[in-house]
């Protein structure tokens, strides 16, 4: 019985082992499409601002853009 259960004991660990592996490779070689960004560096699931002269949205990147002088 004791056998059995030592047997039991090493393939579950084995499988833990490889599946944690598995889950750290997979999390540092793929690519979050939340931190992707834009050719100037803004990323692209964030907020607009609020232009305080007439209270309208204006794109984070079109503020890059200007500011950069482009």
């Amino acid at each position: 019985m004791d056998r059995l259960t030592e047997k039991f004991f090493a393939i579950f660990s084995a499988l833990i082992i490889i599946s944690a592996l598995y889950v750290f490779f997979h999390v540092f070689t793929t690519e979050v499409a939340d931190l992707r960004i834009t050719k100037n560096g803004v990323p692209l699931l964030i907020s607009d601002a609020i232009n305080p002269e007439n209270g309208k949205s204006v794109s984070i990147d079109d503020l890059v853009y200007h500011y950069k002088g482009m």
